[in-house]
């Protein structure tokens, strides 16, 4: 059982995120641990993102869902507000790279669905750091 190494500077920038969101704690253990679960890093984000967007972009719906988040992002790209989204066109492009994410997701395996890799599960933990990253204006 070795466990992967990241690098200090990779676990540095997304300390301040883990440090402060049990979802995103649990997402990085899942991901870096001796005995890692791909299928929980990509829920545990994608289930992040739906919190985090919802609050942001979506109050009022008790439904939240990161595809359709992204959906409506596609349909109106102009409400979303993070650093540098005027050099993004169309803006929508930061949220489209997780446009995928829903159908590798464990509880998604029918249809589409299917379980991560590590790579991809990798991909989606850190996307939902840079998107969080990108979404606070201190």
């Amino acid at each position: 059982d070795l466990v992967d190494r990241v690098n200090p500077i990779v676990k540095k920038q997304a300390q301040l995120l883990i440090n402060d969101d049990e979802l995103m704690q649990e997402a990085w253990n899942y991901c870096y641990s001796r005995n890692p679960d791909y299928e929980k890093v990509v829920s545990r984000s994608s289930d992040f993102l739906e919190g985090f967007l919802g609050k942001i972009y979506f109050p009022k719906d008790s439904h939240p869902q990161l595809n359709k988040f992204i959906r409506d992002f596609e349909n109106d790209p102009s409400k979303l507000n993070y650093k540098g989204d005027s050099i993004v066109d169309p803006k929508n492009t930061l949220t489209n790279l997780l446009k995928e994410a829903s159908n590798i997701r464990g509880q998604h395996t029918k249809g589409k669905g299917r379980k991560p890799t590590k790579a991809e599960a990798e991909f989606v933990l850190h996307t939902t750091i840079y998107i969080w990253y990108l979404h606070q204006f201190n």
